[in-house]
């Protein structure tokens, strides 16, 4: 991953002062603060360590964290042949529109959350990119396209 750009617009997620990037770990620059994020499989894991929620520890070994996978060749047909209730039949419609409204001016900065993998009609937003443009996709677990946990 290139972090030269990262680093200019991650902030602490505790004090929201600026990370420095140091080898395997993100510092954060406020003395009062001191916290640090670790870099486990070249993905920043940003989660604030004084949070209960989740632990930075629990994104050390790649795997799944809350998505399911489903190892039985029986239950992935199922789940292939089920109906999807997160489908929105105007998601490529609503991503056109924002891909249009957003090709005016660059470079582009975009922050996709829940971006581990790609929902229905993101490929259009994506075609827009240009090399100068940001793209950043976060999510609470890994995935094909996750930037920062």
């Amino acid at each position: 991953m290139n972090y030269t750009i990262l680093n200019h617009i991650v902030a602490c997620p505790a004090c929201k002062k600026s990370l420095e990037h140091k080898g395997d770990v993100y510092q954060c620059v406020n003395p009062e603060c001191k916290s640090s994020y670790p870099v486990y499989n070249h993905i920043p894991v940003l989660i604030n360590p004084r949070n209960n929620l989740f632990e930075q520890n629990d994104f050390k070994i790649q795997g799944d964290i809350f998505f399911k996978t489903y190892h039985s060749r029986f239950t992935r047909f199922l789940k292939k042949i089920q109906p999807d209730i997160t489908y929105n039949n105007v998601s490529k419609k609503n991503y056109r529109q924002i891909a249009e409204l957003l090709n005016v001016e660059r470079p582009l900065r975009i922050l996709i959350l829940g971006g581990s993998v790609d929902g229905e009609g993101i490929h259009i937003l994506k075609e827009i990119l240009k090399v100068e443009d940001t793209l950043v996709e976060t999510d609470v677990s890994y995935g094909p396209n996750t930037t920062v946990i």
